[in-house]
């Protein structure tokens, strides 16, 4: 490990529970469909246990995520 490399597995929370709200659309183009999708993840629990180091960077951090996703298929039936 270099200078200052640090494992934090131990201040980090086994567990997050959250929820996730998205949208999609399909739009059919000749034999294929392109699927367009959206969608919001925005955790309860906060990422690190009371006792991580320097609280103040680490206190209120909770998982949050923006999901875009493109596709395109062709179905099989």
């Amino acid at each position: 490990m270099a200078a200052g490399d640090e494992n934090i597995g131990q201040y980090v929370e086994d567990f997050d529970f959250g929820i996730g709200l998205g949208v999609g659309y399909d739009l059919v183009i000749g034999t294929g469909v392109t699927s367009i999708e959206v969608r919001y993840v925005y955790g309860f629990a906060d990422v690190f246990k009371s006792n991580a180091p320097n609280p103040a960077a680490t206190g209120d951090l909770a998982n949050r995520a923006l999901q875009i996703s493109v596709g395109w298929y062709v179905p099989a039936f």
